[in-house]
């Protein structure tokens, strides 16, 4: 009965030593339910919690308790990588919904491929052309769908990171524009893209990933460039680890993504490794994804 539940914002969570803006406190008696929290983010998961506990108890009545909860990990996300395999918007959408009932705050979308550019551009219209995709032929997000995506996840307190993966994974940007991504004309496009999608696209997203994994450098320039120009569009930039080399304060964040992947001093890190869904045994994925130890470490850093 929402009559008798209760959220407050309070000035802190004092138990919680690292994230206390996704900290709560839960607090259920036989007269009413406490919700306390130092942010709206801190709130919505105690209603998930919440939710959690009125589905598992038997329609009448919930327990007494306290909980006071926060996360060991800032950064706790899925990827979908629909640049290999496009995925519905409705489909997305659900992901979203039922991976926030369990406190996953981060949706990574993998939006190019060798196999497609999923990513409508009105600047580029030939990168949605059907003749440039080598599977799912034209199906691709328009502006107004990934507008959606990202709304859906700001109402389920989720960070939305789009990827534009570069200068590698770039076939269908190649087909397309008819220049490799590292060469002097296609950075000029490739440029002109990412102010469509950082300023048009996803004006509100604080991050954009540019990739930079399994591809041979022919250009020096091409990454310090292509961080700098994203940057001056006001976003951070995330790369996958292995790929190019920063040093600190090149890059924003790196995502390891292979046993290879080392966390740099000084460069904040994202944990993928061995985290991949994507074999036909599913299941030998999901167990070495619960045998995994996320950075070899009991939480992250604040």
């Amino acid at each position: 009965d929402e009559d008798c539940l209760y959220a407050v914002l309070v000035d802190s969570i004092p138990e919680a030593t690292i994230n206390p803006d996704e900290a709560y406190r839960l607090r259920i008696t036989p007269d009413s339910i406490l919700i306390e929290a130092t942010t709206e983010k801190g709130i919505y998961w105690a209603r998930q919690t919440l939710a959690q506990i009125v589905e598992s108890s038997d329609g009448n009545s919930v327990p007494a308790l306290e909980i006071t909860d926060w996360p060991a990990f800032r950064i706790r996300g899925f990827m979908h990588d629909v640049g290999r395999s496009y995925i519905s918007v409705d489909e997305i959408k659900k992901h979203i919904r039922l991976l926030s009932k369990f406190k996953i705050n981060v949706f990574h979308w993998h939006l190019t491929e060798n196999q497609g550019w999923r990513l409508e551009s009105n600047v580029f219209p030939q990168l949605n052309d059907p003749v440039h995709y080598e599977r799912h032929h034209a199906q691709y997000y328009t502006v107004a769908q990934a507008h959606e995506i990202a709304e859906y996840c700001r109402q389920h307190n989720m960070l939305l990171i789009p990827e534009i993966d570069m200068p590698g994974h770039s076939a269908a940007f190649v087909r397309a524009i008819g220049h490799d991504m590292q060469s002097p004309e296609g950075m000029k496009v490739l440029k002109r893209l990412m102010e469509e999608i950082c300023t048009e696209v996803f004006p509100d997203a604080p991050w954009i990933h540019i990739g930079t994994d399994e591809v041979q450098f022919t250009n020096p320039s091409f990454v310090p460039e292509m961080v700098a120009h994203v940057r001056g569009l006001g976003k951070k930039v995330i790369s996958w680890n292995p790929g190019w080399a920063y040093r600190s304060g090149e890059i924003d964040a790196t995502q390891l993504w292979s046993y290879r992947g080392k966390a740099q001093p000084g460069i904040p890190a994202i944990d993928s490794r061995f985290h991949y869904i994507n074999h036909f045994d599913a299941f030998g994925d999901i167990v070495a994804l619960y045998n995994s130890r996320i950075a070899d470490a009991e939480k992250g850093s604040d």
